[in-house]
């Protein structure tokens, strides 16, 4: 993963930047309400008719100095780069009600925060509301390893309401007094850099990409590379949807002109050149490591294998059961890279977080959440649920001995364009094969909306009337198969080794 530059040797180089403020808590707490409360009173006040927002993030100026907010909590790209040790927002709003106190999804806020080494302001919301307790919640925060400034702690705390807007000026204030304190700089001098926040492709626009400047200035033409994608920026524009020629640090722009949709948390640089793109690309693929193990030797030597582990329990009691457990299992030669470790069942943000960072996931007596198990199959994460713990260190210690199931290798994408029935009951899909290649005796696995509708071994290949050992890359074939699917027209192909 390219890393963005830094100067830290070059004060001279450096000038003062807007933070990049995400907002996280609880479903229901407030944060879109206060969201909303804020991007509306701070921006529509200058700006006659109503605002659009036409991206994910957007800026507003306080007192002269400019905040900018990542307007989804607990946006992907942000987990992402928290798996991959990198960080999109200088600050974190973690949003707890007054009236319902700490849930399950601010204690793993929390935890995503204190991961990634952002400070955390915390805003407690619904003040408006008779039963809101502030003191209340601020014990229960303290449970967490949060105190607060007037709980003998360095916390920032400001009671606020999205709907009053009660204490949204003071929240604002802190958050500019917090940035202060970081002395948040950028180099405006070098080749732009920043993070991919979301992307997507439209019929009309084609694909585009909304990027936070960390450094440089980004102009309309400069070639820039994110992931296993480049592109020559052929337009800008604002969060509302305003062409622009340049953007500085800190600033979300959307941008037209990529090959292909890099993935949201990647992080995107100038290159001189496509040459440079395409370089950088390749070395990339050369140096991807192995699903699930990471060697960090900076951290623990080149000799040692690090499993990196996302955990869920039913309770604290069994997360800290299962933890203490593994952590007896750890040899001189064998770490354990705990991700992240909560209560309740796996969600999607652990499936985010897995497939980011190319970790396990395993759950001691709880389920997999339903939109999770979607997007499970989908990332090709490796996901486990227990009800006996020794089960779960059964499995472990198939893993550090290398016992564990073999990966299925993907070698090949298509789409199905047709699916034809012969005299003898036989099915074929005759398929647009859109990379890799496919030989006889391979496994064909077909998608529909991220479901796998079933697999088969493909016992023939033709390209129309004549057969081939082997299809590859942009031939139109038709794969005949050991049984019959319910597969449609348009249904995805995926080759399995």
């Amino acid at each position: 993963m390219a890393k963005l530059q830094t100067f830290e040797n070059q004060p001279e180089k450096l000038v003062k930047r807007p933070p990049i403020v995400t907002i996280m808590g609880h479903v229901d707490h407030g944060k879109t309400t206060l969201l909303d409360y804020i991007r509306k009173t701070q921006i529509a006040q200058k700006e006659a008719g109503g605002i659009t927002q036409s991206i994910g993030a957007y800026q507003v100026e306080v007192n002269g100095e400019k905040i900018t907010f990542i307007d989804t909590p607990g946006h992907e790209a942000f987990t992402k780069l928290r798996a991959r040790g990198g960080q999109i927002a200088d600050i974190v709003v973690l949003v707890v009600s007054a009236v319902d106190g700490a849930m399950p999804q601010t204690i793993e806020a929390i935890a995503h925060a204190k991961a990634a080494n952002v400070p955390i302001i915390v805003a407690f919301s619904k003040i408006d509301l008779a039963d809101s307790s502030v003191d209340r919640v601020k014990e229960q925060l303290s449970k967490e390893g949060i105190l607060v400034e007037n709980w003998g702690g360095d916390v920032v705390s400001v009671p606020v309401s999205g709907k009053t807007g009660q204490g949204v000026d003071n929240l604002l204030e802190m958050i500019l007094l917090v940035s202060s304190m970081k002395e948040l700089k950028a180099d405006l001098s070098g080749l732009p850099s920043g993070f991919v926040l979301e992307s997507a492709k439209d019929e009309k626009k084609g694909i585009f990409v909304t990027l936070i400047i960390k450094s440089g200035i980004l102009k309309t033409g400069q070639i820039i590379v994110a992931g296993n994608a480049f592109g020559k920026i052929k337009r800008m524009s604002d969060w509302q949807g305003k062409s622009l020629e340049s953007a500085g640090p800190s600033m979300p722009v959307e941008v037209l002109g990529f090959n292909k949709i890099p993935e949201a948390g990647e992080v995107f640089r100038g290159v001189e050149g496509e040459k440079d793109a395409q370089n950088i690309i390749l070395e990339k693929e050369k140096n991807r490591t192995e699903p699930g193990v990471k060697l960090t030797t900076s951290e623990v030597g080149a000799s040692i294998k690090v499993i990196s582990l996302i955990i869920k329990a039913d309770t604290q009691g069994s997360l800290e059961a299962v933890h203490h457990s593994l952590e007896n299992l750890k040899t001189a030669e064998v770490v354990f890279n705990f991700l992240h470790q909560g209560i309740g069942q796996i969600n999607e943000g652990d499936i985010i977080l897995a497939a980011a960072s190319n970790a396990k996931v395993f759950g001691f007596r709880v389920e997999v959440d339903k939109s999770a198990a979607t997007l499970q199959e989908f990332k090709k994460v490796d996901v486990s649920t227990y009800e006996i713990i020794y089960r779960l260190l059964e499995d472990v210690e198939k893993i550090i001995k290398g016992e564990e199931k073999p990966k299925e290798e993907i070698i090949s994408r298509g789409k199905v364009l047709k699916v034809f029935i012969l005299t003898n009951e036989s099915q074929v899909a005759g398929c647009k094969i859109e990379e890799g290649f496919i030989a006889r005796g391979m496994k064909a696995r077909f998608t529909r909306e991220a479901v796998v509708i079933g697999e088969a071994k493909i016992v023939s290949l033709k390209i129309e009337k004549e057969k081939k050992d082997r299809v590859q890359k942009d031939d139109i074939a038709g794969l005949a198969l050991e049984q019959k699917l319910e597969i449609n027209e348009g249904d995805l192909l995926e080759v399995i080794k």
